[in-house]
């Protein structure tokens, strides 16, 4: 997006699939981590990958070895974190929160927000709720609550990453907080109705009732209800973010003085016309100046510039199309033959 590719409208949309995508971490955890004995796949994913990751960093071959190691360490971290819930299960229960009624549902997701922001990682944290429903720490609309939580945190990741960004990087930024906000209130609003049919959805399925499978359905199920109901708002999401964190480039680059308003009155549109030029003018000798002094130091700038310069131009040739159609006078017919 830093790049100008892909468009900020294409953005919004990858934005909404990789929302949607990240819940397959959460199935990954539910299908192996709870599944299968971990040691069995992990320890030789770490101990074969990672001498590959080491000796063949610059090739294909040891981003392959970075990723698979990656996946034991996750695994086995939750294997370890699956144990610990279950020893402290007996001494410890996270559902009593919930008997504080709505104050209690929202300390829930505040939790699942917190573990996010400091894990930096929303597959961590819901990893986290998983292993504390499988190990009973959390009854499933407590567990349910903080997968919101965390669901929201990952609005953090965006806000922090996109702070020293770029215009683009920041619109797309807020757009992913907005997703995420719209998506966590909406699943607040109808908790009991979203935990009713995602247990009635994994019914159909013919999926194992436990927990695990329940929590990872319903964050598929209202990260992609999100989506949905953003999906029909999209044009108008982007229209608002392209007004948001403006560059002098962009702004610069729009006419300051053209206005269709002023087209039916020949007196305001020579005006308007005279004035849009002199401010054309302006800036092309701003950039010829820059370039005498700094030449090749600012090169991009230098042709980002004279992009500008020449939109603006264009769009002044059309008005002047549109201005020769009025009643001018003959000063004015004269002054747009020079122009």
């Amino acid at each position: 997006m830093n790049a100008g590719f892909p468009t900020l409208f294409q953005a919004v949309g990858v934005i909404y699939g990789a929302n949607i995508g990240t819940t397959m971490t959460a199935w990954l955890v539910a299908i192996l981590g709870f599944k299968i004995k971990v040691d069995i796949f992990a320890l030789p994913m770490i101990g074969i990958e990672i001498p590959m990751w080491f000796l063949a960093s610059s090739s294909h071959k040891g981003g392959f070895g970075q990723v698979f190691a990656g996946f034991g360490l996750f695994f086995i971290g939750i294997d370890t974190l699956k144990n610990a819930f279950q020893a402290i299960s007996s001494s410890f229960n996270l559902a009593m929160v919930s008997e504080f009624g709505i104050l209690g549902v929202f300390l829930l997701v505040g939790i699942g927000f917190l573990l996010t922001v400091l894990t930096q990682s929303s597959s961590a944290a819901i990893a986290m709720t998983l292993t504390a429903a499988s190990g009973g720490v959390l009854a499933l609309p407590s567990a349910a609550a903080m997968v919101i939580g965390s669901n929201l945190g990952t609005t953090s990741i965006a806000f922090f990453a996109s702070i020293w960004a770029t215009p683009n990087a920041k619109r797309v930024a807020r757009a992913h907080i907005v997703l995420n906000a719209v998506t966590g209130l909406v699943a607040l609003a109808i908790l009991p109705f979203l935990i009713w049919f995602t247990t009635e959805t994994g019914k159909v399925l013919k999926l194992e009732y436990s927990p695990t499978v329940v929590l990872v359905l319903f964050h598929t199920v209202f990260n992609a209800l999100g989506v949905i109901l953003l999906w029909p708002f999209t044009q108008r999401l982007v229209t608002w973010l392209h007004r948001q964190y403006r560059t002098q480039e962009e702004d610069e680059s729009q006419p300051k003085y053209l206005d269709e308003t002023v087209v039916a009155t020949p007196a305001l549109a020579m005006n308007a016309l005279l004035m849009e030029i002199d401010r054309i003018g302006v800036l092309a000798r701003h950039t010829a100046v820059t370039a005498l002094m700094h030449g090749k130091e600012y090169g991009r700038r230098l042709q980002s510039r004279e992009e500008l310069i020449t939109q603006l131009v264009e769009m002044v040739g059309q008005f002047i199309v549109k201005t020769q159609k009025l009643p001018l006078v003959e000063k004015d017919v004269s002054t747009l033959s020079e122009t």
